[in-house]
């Protein structure tokens, strides 16, 4: 049975609604994710984030347009699009990071020197661009 006593509308409402939507679709969603997540934690994560969408959007849910288990794997597509997106940027970060050196305590001071020195010049320019045009 898909929905049922108002659907997630109702159940973000109610604490013990939104339970039985939790029971009723848990396994769906986790094995939609565990499809497309390699990792237990991951995956564990992922499904919270969903049900925590589910409390947020339920109010965009409508029958007509489709069962509660297709609203819900298009909110965990949503979910799991996102955390891939996030480990690209990750992983393009690291990438660009990689093989640089840390800085060392002397060059992290020379840098607060520097800062410390043009400090004037950072508010000079602050103050320039409040200025109006013309």
């Amino acid at each position: 049975m898909d929905g049922i006593r108002g659907g997630p509308a109702a159940a973000a409402r109610d604490p013990k609604l939104f339970e039985e939507f939790y029971r009723r679709h848990v396994d769906a969603v986790t094995s939609f994710v565990a499809r497309r997540v390699p990792d237990a934690h991951t995956v564990a994560d992922l499904t919270a984030e969903v049900f925590l969408a589910v409390l947020d959007s339920a109010h965009t849910y409508r029958p007509g347009l489709g069962s509660e288990r297709a609203w819900l794997h298009g909110i965990a597509r949503n979910v799991v699009s996102s955390e891939h997106r996030r480990l690209a940027r990750e992983t393009r970060r690291d990438q660009r990071i990689s093989g640089r050196r840390l800085l060392e305590p002397d060059d992290i001071a020379r840098l607060e020197d520097k800062l410390d020195a043009e400090s004037a010049g950072r508010h000079a320019v602050a103050a320039l661009q409040r200025l109006p045009e013309g």
